[in-house]
């Protein structure tokens, strides 16, 4: 089969027959068959959009899309998108209930088997995970999305955008929305991907028109009469509707005799009051008492309405056509249009206030009562009851910040007058909590009433308070104060509850990071185990992105790197269900760049910061936010792309002025003043005395490992010749992280070059061959390549003397670091300047695959954009390297970027 032939599945057979017999038809609906005969035609896109404002259809179409794809056999998902979907984890797990439509599951999917050799070594991103399950069956699967309108989150669009771009063939997608998505159209237009449909698409036909008042069983009407409709209403569904409706009680004529006066919108609003003129006395007062809801269900609504019928009255509204359409195939939940819904709560709300507000806050209480806490928030806020709302905040945030859905716990708590909140010590704590993660500084202080922690809580204050504190110490940048207080968690009882388990996995993984920084990695393991066991009992997933992070730097502290990168990019293949929480995100893509970095993996660190920019960003920890964003600016600089690094570090630097960031500022301020000097005046700029506020000297913060700030005094007492006391600094260092096989290979080099310039070449040498040792067996070629020249007669030096020796795993690792301080002269001594490039020289496909690698695709994405196999790729690659004359993706990416 053809690569970029769809298969022919049952989507595109039976083009010419009628779809009625799929259709569940009502007083309210006609079939819409010219666009079901556009969207199932063979050649159609596999992606659908209907975009128009509220009254076009949109909900009915898609719903007779779907039951046309069910009775084809087609497995069906739909999603109905609300506010909350732009919430990650929420979000998460809409999709995992969505999943569970299409494969008839109740519970949460198993993930496909673990990838292992070089699929595993990729970086894969967060919609992979979303795909793998879509192609676990290759059966024709369709999905349904209505209302897509409400997304606004970056990262939530993103992952939509990068799923229709790699949709697999069996699958197509369906949206509805009002606005123009921001999923990528114009390349999917290109690419043939996409069928617009809008306002004019969706309006009815003059025949479709005659077709509803022919089906509909109102009064007769002439022929003339539908004309008029049609014309005044631009074949406005909705107002076509509404008119309908209203001749329950009028002649057409009648109605048809102010129906010019009005364009098509203010003619919702008319003939809206039409209708509800036309409703008996208890269908009025109905609508009018549960028009407030955004979902209604029988229950709900008898309480509203002091009924017991209200089931059957949902069904009289829905077969009569008023505006109500079911939100599952069970008829339990529906929903009003907006249309109707909207002018029915302007004219309670006008009219009658004090009712307004009374009847949100019966829905409130029902919905709260029944654990529907997101509705009971939306009526509770609505009906402006500030107790009430923060009452349902504190009994639902338990369950919001344990599974990381913090941006619904910061909207509502926006909602709620601040000091219902302080009053209340549970919903206080647990709101610092997703203020923190969040990075919402100012929310946190104003809701404390001070700006340092140590002023929330006096000092014999319980200790359930003290994990929350401490990881907001060490989020406002004060180490040492965090360092102590976390401390003390440890005393707090061995069987919580599920949030206290979650406060104590935070403070265990707090912990394990402290001992990281004063260099015990034995009681850092075994604060990891403890943080693991509350992760487990919390069922906090986020967590464990945390948990990992700290793992991952341990094991590159150790010299075990390849570890390391498995651990965390396991990590963040798991954390692809929570679609980028930047909380959960952030520590583990800042930790992976770093490594990545480290082991000299350049364009696989751009890549990930590409895909997790804004996460990293959003870093609530100063020293992941500085590991993160230093790695990812030298990897820009390896790659050439200093315009790149130097942004990032702009930003990185805005961002720490506003976080109040001291040390952070000063790490990444001096990494940007350092891309412009000299090497020898690195360790010389202005400012060169870390602030020492909020931390000890004998401290290895990670921020500070990453920017090698403490190997920068040593250097520079090296040139100014005063060896002694750069002897006593490596010396003093080393004592204190003596398991460190990171720090022991630096210093081991930097004690190599103090050698070497007092004269002591044999001793130089010997302790050079020893750092190299401590560089291969770590996986550490970039401490070579970032010293740069001062180490390039010590490696020509090694080379020469082992020469005798033959080839070994650690002379080839001597060469290539030798190679790559000499500018690559022994790899790309016969390569072409980027300016000399002639693309002529390639094929066409060449410069198609040229293309995909100026924008960092892998192997499998270039594979997947040009229609041939990885193997297929990898030839290609071979001889673009071979005439660009270079041998690696790095070196060929430094050349093909610089390309116009």
């Amino acid at each position: 089969m053809n690569k970029t032939t769809r298969p022919a599945t049952a989507l595109s057979d039976g083009l010419f027959r009628r779809y009625s017999s799929f259709v569940t038809t009502n007083s309210q609906r006609i079939l819409r068959e010219s666009i079901l005969e556009r969207i199932f035609a063979e050649t159609s896109p596999p992606i659908v959009i209907l975009q128009a404002p509220a009254g076009h259809g949109k909900s009915t179409v898609l719903q007779q899309v779907r039951n046309e794809s069910a009775g084809r056999g087609v497995r069906c998902g739909w999603l109905n998108l609300d506010e909350s979907d732009n919430d990650a984890s929420r979000h998460s797990s809409h999709l995992q209930r969505l999943l569970g439509q299409i494969f008839k599951s109740d519970g949460p999917l198993l993930e496909r088997p673990a990838e292992s050799g070089a699929a595993a070594a990729s970086h894969k991103k967060p919609s992979d995970w979303f795909i793998d399950q879509l192609e676990a069956d290759a059966s024709p699967t369709a999905l349904f999305l209505d209302e897509f309108e409400v997304l606004s989150n970056r990262a939530i669009l993103s992952f939509w955008k990068d799923l229709l771009s790699k949709l697999p063939l069996h699958v197509r997608v369906y949206i509805a929305t009002r606005a123009l998505p921001d999923i990528g159209m114009p390349r999917l237009r290109v690419a043939s991907k996409i069928l617009l449909l809008q306002s004019t698409d969706l309006c009815f036909s003059l025949d479709e028109v005659h077709e509803f008042f022919a089906a509909s069983g109102t009064l007769p009407m002439e022929s003339g009469d539908i004309e008029t409709v049609h014309r005044c209403t631009e074949g406005w569904p909705a107002a076509i509707q509404l008119f309908r409706l209203g001749l329950s009680k009028k002649q057409p004529s009648d109605a048809l005799q102010r129906i010019d006066r009005y364009r098509p919108r203010e003619l919702a609003d008319y003939l809206t009051e039409c209708v509800l003129e036309g409703l008996s006395p208890d269908t009025q007062n109905f609508l009018e008492r549960t028009c407030i809801l955004n979902r209604l269900g029988a229950q709900v609504c008898n309480v509203l309405t002091g009924r017991s019928d209200s089931h059957q009255q949902l069904l009289r509204l829905e077969k009569f056509g008023l505006f109500v359409s079911p939100l599952d195939d069970n008829h339990t939940w529906f929903r009003y249009h907006t249309l109707l819904a909207t002018h029915l709560r302007e004219l309670l709300l006008n009219l009658h206030q004090a009712k307004f507000r009374a009847l949100h806050r019966q829905a409130a209480e029902w919905f709260y009562e029944n654990g529907m806490y997101d509705d009971a928030m939306h009526h509770a806020v609505t009906s402006a009851d500030h107790a009430l709302s923060a009452q349902i905040l504190e009994k639902w945030s338990e369950q919001l910040v344990t599974d990381g859905e913090m941006t619904i716990a910061e909207r509502w708590f926006d909602c709620i007058p601040i000091h219902e909140v302080a009053c209340r010590p549970i919903l206080k704590r647990r709101m610092i909590w997703a203020l923190i993660f969040l990075r919402q500084h100012a929310k946190v202080f104003a809701l404390m009433g001070s700006e340092n922690p140590s002023d929330w809580y006096p000092d014999n204050a319980n200790l359930i308070d003290l994990p929350a504190v401490a990881v907001a110490t060490i989020c406002y940048g004060d180490m040492a104060k965090a360092f102590a207080l976390v401390d003390k968690v440890s005393e707090l009882g061995a069987t919580p509850d599920r949030f206290t388990a979650f406060e104590l996995a935070a403070a265990a993984n707090l912990d394990s990071f402290r001992l990281l920084v004063i260099g015990d990695f034995r009681q850092s393991e075994v604060r990891l185990a403890t943080a693991q066991a509350f992760n487990s009992t919390a069922k906090a997933f986020f967590t464990v992105g945390y948990t990992d992070s700290v793992r991952g730097v341990a094991l590159l502290l150790q010299g075990r790197i390849q570890e390391s990168l498995d651990v965390l990019r396991s990590s963040l293949t798991a954390q692809r269900r929570a679609l980028d929480a930047p909380f959960a995100i952030a520590p583990l893509a800042a930790c992976y760049v770093w490594a990545l970095y480290v082991a000299d993996d350049c364009a696989a660190a751009v890549e990930v910061l590409g895909e997790y920019r804004e996460m990293i960003l959003k870093s609530a920890i100063p020293d992941f936010f500085t590991v993160g964003v230093v790695s990812a600016a030298r990897a820009y600089r390896v790659l050439g792309q200093h315009a790149d690094a130097n942004s990032l570090l702009c930003e990185a630097e805005a961002l720490c002025l506003l976080s109040r960031w001291s040390r952070a500022l000063w790490l990444i301020r001096r990494e940007r003043l350092s891309a412009s000097a000299s090497p020898h005046a690195r360790d010389t700029l202005p400012n060169a005395v870390l602030p020492q506020a909020g931390r000890s000297e004998n401290w290895m913060p990670f921020g500070e490992l990453a920017t090698e700030s403490h190997l920068a005094p040593i250097r520079q007492l090296i040139r100014q010749k005063q060896y002694d006391e750069a002897i006593s600094d490596i010396a003093r260092i080393a004592e204190k992280h003596s398991e460190s096989a990171f720090v022991n290979a630096q210093l081991g080099i930097v004690k190599a070059i103090l050698l070497d310039a007092r004269g002591m070449h044999k001793p130089a040498a010997r302790q050079f061959a020893a750092a190299l040792k401590l560089c291969h067996d770590g996986g550490y070629i970039r401490f070579l390549i970032d010293e740069g020249k001062p180490i390039r007669h010590l490696l020509e030096g090694f080379l020469s003397a082992t020469q005798l020796t033959g080839e070994s795993p650690i002379r080839t690792f001597a060469s290539e670091a030798l190679n790559r301080i000499q500018g690559f002269s022994g790899q790309m001594q016969d390569s072409v300047p980027a300016s000399a490039i002639d693309l002529g020289a390639f094929s066409s496909r060449e410069r198609e695959i040229i293309d995909c690698l100026r924008q960092r695709m892998s192997n499998k994405e270039i594979a997947v954009a040009t229609n041939i196999t990885e193997n297929t790729v990898k030839f290609h690659l071979k001889n673009i390297f071979g005439k660009l004359g270079v041998q690696s993706r790095t070196e060929a990416f430094s050349l093909v970027s610089h390309i116009k």
